[in-house]
Protein backbone atom coordinates (compact mmCIF):
# COMPACT_ATOMS: atom_id res chain seq x y z
CA UNK A 1 0.00 0.00 0.00
CA UNK A 2 1.54 2.93 -0.90
CA UNK A 3 0.95 6.02 2.11
CA UNK A 4 1.38 9.96 0.51
CA UNK A 5 4.66 11.39 2.18
CA UNK A 6 6.47 8.19 2.71
CA UNK A 7 9.11 7.03 1.02
CA UNK A 8 8.48 3.49 -0.46
CA UNK A 9 10.34 0.82 -2.70
CA UNK A 10 8.31 -0.39 -5.69
CA UNK A 11 8.58 -3.21 -8.30
CA UNK A 12 9.40 -1.88 -11.74
CA UNK A 13 5.85 -3.87 -12.35
CA UNK A 14 4.21 -1.77 -9.44
CA UNK A 15 5.18 1.51 -10.60
CA UNK A 16 4.16 0.82 -14.65
CA UNK A 17 0.83 -0.46 -12.97
CA UNK A 18 0.12 2.47 -10.65
CA UNK A 19 1.58 5.06 -12.74
CA UNK A 20 -1.58 7.02 -13.62
CA UNK A 21 -2.36 7.09 -10.10
CA UNK A 22 0.64 8.24 -8.91
CA UNK A 23 0.29 12.46 -9.71
CA UNK A 24 2.87 14.97 -8.14
CA UNK A 25 5.22 12.23 -7.13
CA UNK A 26 9.19 11.87 -7.01
CA UNK A 27 9.94 8.63 -8.71
CA UNK A 28 13.63 7.50 -8.86
CA UNK A 29 15.25 5.01 -10.45
CA UNK A 30 12.25 4.47 -13.11
CA UNK A 31 13.29 2.43 -16.02
CA UNK A 32 11.23 4.74 -18.62
CA UNK A 33 12.07 8.33 -19.10
CA UNK A 34 9.37 10.67 -19.11
CA UNK A 35 8.91 11.66 -23.00
CA UNK A 36 8.82 7.71 -23.27
CA UNK A 37 5.68 7.23 -21.00
CA UNK A 38 2.46 6.98 -22.29
CA UNK A 39 -0.09 4.97 -20.46
CA UNK A 40 -2.89 3.41 -22.10
CA UNK A 41 -5.46 2.13 -19.42
CA UNK A 42 -7.12 0.20 -21.71
CA UNK A 43 -3.91 -0.94 -23.27
CA UNK A 44 -6.02 -0.77 -26.75
CA UNK A 45 -4.50 2.15 -28.48
CA UNK A 46 -8.19 4.09 -27.86
CA UNK A 47 -7.18 7.61 -26.39
CA UNK A 48 -8.39 7.37 -22.21
CA UNK A 49 -8.12 9.78 -18.89
CA UNK A 50 -4.11 8.47 -18.70
CA UNK A 51 -3.45 10.12 -22.37
CA UNK A 52 -1.86 13.36 -22.42
CA UNK A 53 -4.27 16.16 -24.48
CA UNK A 54 -1.46 16.23 -27.20
CA UNK A 55 -1.53 12.96 -27.98
CA UNK A 56 -5.51 12.61 -27.78
CA UNK A 57 -5.66 15.29 -30.27
CA UNK A 58 -2.97 13.34 -32.83
CA UNK A 59 -5.46 10.60 -32.34
CA UNK A 60 -8.25 12.14 -33.42
CA UNK A 61 -6.88 14.13 -36.42
CA UNK A 62 -5.35 10.74 -37.13
CA UNK A 63 -8.81 9.18 -37.53
CA UNK A 64 -9.94 12.39 -39.27
CA UNK A 65 -11.71 13.97 -36.41
CA UNK A 66 -11.75 17.67 -36.42
CA UNK A 67 -10.83 19.62 -33.35
CA UNK A 68 -9.66 23.28 -32.30
CA UNK A 69 -7.71 24.68 -30.23
CA UNK A 70 -8.35 25.48 -26.87
CA UNK A 71 -10.77 22.18 -26.27
CA UNK A 72 -10.41 20.27 -22.63
CA UNK A 73 -8.68 16.93 -22.27
CA UNK A 74 -12.73 15.77 -21.14
CA UNK A 75 -13.76 17.78 -24.44
CA UNK A 76 -11.20 15.73 -26.50
CA UNK A 77 -11.99 12.52 -25.08
CA UNK A 78 -15.97 13.32 -25.81
CA UNK A 79 -14.94 14.04 -29.23
CA UNK A 80 -13.21 9.86 -28.85
CA UNK A 81 -16.40 8.70 -27.84
CA UNK A 82 -18.28 10.38 -30.71
CA UNK A 83 -16.08 9.39 -33.32
CA UNK A 84 -16.34 5.70 -32.08
CA UNK A 85 -19.97 5.14 -31.13
CA UNK A 86 -21.50 7.62 -33.86
CA UNK A 87 -25.70 8.08 -33.40
CA UNK A 88 -27.81 6.33 -36.29
CA UNK A 89 -28.26 9.30 -37.81
CA UNK A 90 -24.73 10.59 -38.10
CA UNK A 91 -23.70 7.06 -39.94
CA UNK A 92 -26.81 7.53 -42.23
CA UNK A 93 -25.83 11.56 -42.87
CA UNK A 94 -22.02 10.12 -43.25
CA UNK A 95 -22.90 7.35 -45.96
CA UNK A 96 -25.21 9.12 -47.52
CA UNK A 97 -22.35 11.90 -48.10
CA UNK A 98 -19.97 9.57 -49.51
CA UNK A 99 -22.20 7.56 -51.60
CA UNK A 100 -24.21 10.37 -53.40
CA UNK A 101 -22.59 13.22 -53.79
CA UNK A 102 -25.33 15.64 -55.04
CA UNK A 103 -26.53 12.68 -57.41
CA UNK A 104 -29.53 11.89 -55.33
CA UNK A 105 -30.73 15.67 -55.88
CA UNK A 106 -30.03 15.80 -59.90
CA UNK A 107 -32.25 12.21 -60.11
CA UNK A 108 -35.02 13.34 -57.67
CA UNK A 109 -35.32 16.82 -60.33
CA UNK A 110 -34.96 14.40 -63.77
CA UNK A 111 -37.78 12.37 -61.82
CA UNK A 112 -39.83 15.37 -61.43
CA UNK A 113 -39.50 16.64 -64.94
CA UNK A 114 -40.57 13.04 -66.33
CA UNK A 115 -43.16 13.35 -64.49
CA UNK A 116 -44.34 17.05 -65.80
CA UNK A 117 -43.95 15.53 -69.99
CA UNK A 118 -46.57 12.66 -69.01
Amino acid sequence: MLIRGQVQEVTQNQLDTYRAQLINCTIEGDSLTPPEVEIDLGDDGIPDVAWKRATITEWLKGNEVRVRAGLTKAQLLERVNEHLNPTISEEVEEITEDNNNGDALALDNEEESQGDDE
